[in-house]
C-alpha cells in the first residue's frame, strides 16, 4: 500500500516515508527539504484552495491576512491578491466576471502573481490567426497517447506518467509556435 506525499503530490511506498512523516503525509526524501520550502508548497496550495472555493468566509479573509504578512515575498503576493478577491467577490459564480467589469484592478493583480492568465496573453495564445488544424491535430495525439497510456493494461494510471505527457505536449506546443 502507497502513502500520499503532500509536498512533491507523489504516491510513495511505506518504506519511504518515516514515523512522523507517515502521519504528515511528508516523505523522507521531502523531509530533508528546508522547512520555508516545505511551507511555502503548503502555504501556496492552501491560498489556491481559497480562491477556488465555492465562498472565501470571514475565517479564510482572517487567515489570507496573516498570509500577506509572511516574510516569503511570493507568498504575501498571492495572498494578498486572494484577499482582496474575497473581500470584493467571496462567491465564486461569475468572480471574474465581476471583478473584470467592477475592479480591473485586482484582475490586473491576479494575472500578476499568475493565478490567471492576463488578457492580453490570453487573446494572444489563442487569436483567429491560430492554425486550428493544427491544434486539433496535436490534441488528437495527445489524446491517443493518454488512451495508450489507460488501455495499458493496469487500472490506476500514474500521475507521473500523465505529468510527463503533459510536459511532453506543451513543449511540442511551445516548438512549433
Amino acid at each position: 500500500m502507497t502513502h500520499w506525499c503532500r509536498i512533491c503530490f507523489q504516491h510513495r511506498p511505506n518504506e519511504k516515508f518515516s514515523g512522523k512523516g507517515h502521519r504528515d503525509h511528508i516523505c523522507k526524501e521531502c523531509s530533508r527539504r528546508p522547512k520555508a520550502e516545505r511551507d511555502a508548497i503548503d502555504h501556496e496550495r492552501e491560498i489556491h484552495g481559497y480562491y477556488e472555493q465555492r465562498n472565501i468566509s470571514k475565517k479564510n479573509l482572517k487567515r489570507l491576512n496573516t498570509l500577506s504578512k509572511l516574510s516569503d515575498p511570493s507568498i504575501s503576493a498571492l495572498a494578498e491578491a486572494v484577499l482582496v478577491v474575497g473581500q470584493a467577490k467571496p462567491q465564486r459564480r461569475r468572480r471574474l466576471s465581476f471583478l473584470a467589469r467592477h475592479h480591473p484592478e485586482v484582475i490586473e493583480k491576479l494575472g500578476a502573481v499568475g493565478l490567471i492568465i492576463p488578457a492580453d496573453e490570453y487573446r494572444a495564445m489563442w487569436s483567429m490567426e491560430h492554425d486550428y488544424e493544427w491544434y486539433e491535430r496535436n490534441l488528437i495525439v495527445f489524446h491517443r497517447d493518454m488512451d495508450e497510456l489507460h488501455l495499458s493494461g493496469n487500472n490506476s494510471i500514474d500521475p507521473g506518467e500523465v505529468g510527463r505527457l503533459l510536459l511532453e505536449y506543451s513543449e511540442m506546443v511551445n516548438s512549433e509556435t
